[in-house]
Parts: structure tokens; C-alpha cells; sequence
């Protein structure tokens, strides 16, 4: 849905030059690992980080096969989404979500 700005408070990073995370609207859900914190129902929108960025990524990470397609608003894809809570920020904190693979549509 939304693609948000580089993260300049990561360091010299991929993701303080790139963009990382999205706001992503949630379609469908295939099935869930036993360590996912709760059910997402379809429509839910997340915060999603992206651990390869969102842009053409073999500049930034060279010498790795198979990296994701970018992406831009509008686009849908198929992924392996990870889901636990911001153990950095305590007990409470907002679920930190991530995807590494993923397929675009």
C-alpha cells in the first residue's frame, strides 16, 4: 500500500539509503508456524520490513543468487512473512514483522 521513506537512524545500512518497509495490506494467509504470535485476518494492514529492501537489490547485496523482484506501491506479492514482538522495546511493544522471500505477482 505504502512504501516509507530510508531509515537514515540505521547507520550506513542498506535500509539508510533504500527503502525497507511497507505498510502492507494483509489478502490471504496460507497457514501459520507454530511460533506466530496470533492469527492476522484477511484486510489487516502491517508494518513489514523487507530484509533484501524494496529496490533492485544486487547492487547492495553482491554475490546473492536469487534475490526478491523490488517492489513498488500497488504491487502484490506471496511471501514468507516472520511475526514476533519487539523484544528490543519490552514486553508489549508492537509486533516487528518481516519478510526475506518472496514472489511477486
Amino acid at each position: 500500500m505504502t512504501v516509507l521513506p530510508p531509515d537514515s537512524g540505521r547507520g550506513d545500512g542498506p535500509c539508510s539509503k533504500v527503502s525497507c518497509t511497507a505498510d502492507v495490506r494483509v489478502d490471504s494467509i496460507l497457514g501459520y508456524g507454530s511460533a506466530f504470535p496470533y492469527p492476522l485476518a484477511a484486510g489487516t494492514v502491517v508494518r513489514l520490513r523487507f530484509t533484501y529492501t524494496l529496490t533492485p537489490s544486487t547492487t547492495l547485496f553482491p554475490g546473492t543468487h536469487d534475490l526478491p523482484s523490488p517492489l513498488v506501491a500497488g504491487d502484490a506479492f506471496r511471501g514468507m512473512m516472520e511475526g514476533a514482538e519487539g523484544l528490543a522495546k519490552g514486553s508489549g511493544s508492537p509486533m516487528a514483522f518481516t519478510v526475506s522471500t518472496y514472489q511477486k505477482k
